[in-house]
């Protein structure tokens, strides 16, 4: 059994044919899968497939090199999203 603790689902060239990816995954034996946020405005995305896929949990925050667009996002913002119950981590 293997988790992929780091991937991108919402990245283009993923995201079309997610069943097909999250498929060959779990040939593969990984059965669990943590997709993560590297923008602010990537978190709805991320957390939608979350919930769309029992095997799939999210992570939400900014990748350093989007920290300036961010710029006003708070801590307090973060924990509050990372409230939802498929998110499981707050960083990139």
């Amino acid at each position: 059994m293997l988790v992929d603790s780091h991937c991108h689902l919402t990245y283009e060239g993923l995201r079309e044919d997610i069943e097909d990816v999250l498929a060959r995954a779990g040939a593969a034996n990984v059965v669990t899968l943590v997709t993560i946020a590297t923008r602010l405005s990537d978190h709805d995305a991320i957390v939608a497939v979350a919930d769309r896929f029992a095997n799939v949990f999210a992570t939400v925050g900014v990748h350093p090199h989007e920290a300036e667009p961010a710029a006003e996002l708070s801590p307090d913002t973060l924990v509050a999203r990372a409230a939802h119950p498929r998110v499981i981590g707050i960083g990139e």
